[in-house]
């Protein structure tokens, strides 16, 4: 039997609507990891409103300052996506509690962190609709300089390109 709504009832349809397509997408994500991918709110007046998708934009490591910047700006964006219900299937990871970066030994010890944080979320049963396990880091933990730009420039790709893989469009979330 098909739902059943009054007319005047815009609240009630709208939440009925939106309901009703947020389930049929998360029912056709098929080997996509993500139900919708992690975005960033649209711009407060934006119309019609458009998502953009989360990802690490910090620049490529190549000084100090762009090391922590990277760092810092990899842990925030996990830190979205880990908590993105709409994304994912009925589990949300755990924050990352390594305080940012702020020289580099901070950075070596978040990134390392990150890595690790990353890789379980990617493979924890019931986070994803389909685990992802083509975006796995390769990269060894870094030690110094060289293993962190590699560890960081790796995890930068590896995570923008996890979010971004899932069903074309957005889940709609009322508010």
């Amino acid at each position: 039997m098909a739902l059943q709504l009054r007319k005047a009832s815009t609240v009630v349809v709208q939440r009925a609507l939106v309901d009703q397509l947020n389930r049929l997408r998360d029912l056709s994500v098929g080997a996509n990891f993500h139900a919708s991918a992690t975005a960033l709110p649209p711009a407060p007046g934006s119309d019609p409103p458009v998502a953009v998708v989360l990802s690490v934009t910090a620049a490529l490591p190549t000084t100090l300052a762009t090391r922590i910047a990277l760092a810092n700006n990899i842990k925030g964006v996990l830190q979205v996506h880990f908590a993105d219900t709409e994304a994912h299937n009925t589990a949300v990871s755990p924050v990352i509690a390594t305080a940012d970066a702020t020289s580099e030994p901070t950075a070596i010890t978040l990134t390392n962190a990150c890595k690790g944080f990353y890789g379980t979320h990617r493979t924890a049963a019931g986070v994803h609709h389909t685990n992802d396990a083509t975006n796995t880091i390769a990269a060894a933990d870094a030690t110094d300089t060289a293993s962190l730009d590699t560890l960081l420039t790796e995890l930068r790709t590896d995570i923008t390109a996890h979010i971004a893989a899932a069903l074309a469009g957005q889940h709609i979330r009322l508010i």
